[in-house]
């Protein structure tokens, strides 16, 4: 099936881009049906479909290949929550160039220097910010990574108040 338009077409007409976190086809299907015009593959919902934790224990091939599946059944654009993509720039050039080859429309990239899928948020793991040269090259690496497709990246922070800093508890989870 494949998105019917892309990030781009929708963002040309000046729609906002309504995206709900989904986790598998079927999520992503209740979101086609509810109206959006997007979805967004959470890491930390991947994670909970997957292991029932945030536990950063998912891999790129499990991600990849949820990328695969929900790209190819849904009529919306898909959206990657990439976190930091791997955290080196020849990891994220990699991880970036497989997911758009997936089939995602947009990817978004983020200055964490954790680990893992969905960085461990959910424990109130406190989260440092890489150093902003890193982040830069990582973004470099990501939108090289993502040429000649569909796909475009977002870049996204976790810093408190800017700059690299230490990021503590994300709010409270519900008793986890």
């Amino acid at each position: 099936m494949g998105p019917k338009t892309t990030l781009r077409a929708l963002l040309k007409k000046g729609e906002f881009i309504w995206a709900p976190c989904i986790y598998d086809c079927l999520s992503a299907r209740c979101a086609e049906l509810t109206g959006y015009n997007a979805v967004l593959l959470s890491s930390s919902e991947l994670e909970y479909g997957l292991n029932g934790t945030p536990a950063s224990l998912a891999n790129w091939e499990e991600v990849i290949f949820a990328v695969e599946r929900i790209a190819s059944s849904c009529s919306l654009p898909l959206i990657v929550d990439a976190d930091n993509a791997g955290g080196t720039p020849m990891q994220v050039y990699r991880n970036c160039k497989r997911i758009a080859n997936a089939g995602a429309m947009a990817i978004t990239v983020e200055d964490s220097q954790s680990g893992g899928i969905s960085c461990g948020y959910h424990y109130r793991v406190p989260t440092e910010c890489m150093p902003r040269d890193l982040f830069a090259a990582n973004i470099r690496a990501a939108v090289d990574a993502v040429k000649g497709t569909d796909c475009m990246i977002i870049a996204r922070t976790n810093a408190k108040g800017g700059g690299a800093q230490h990021i503590g508890s994300f709010g409270t989870m519900g008793g986890l």
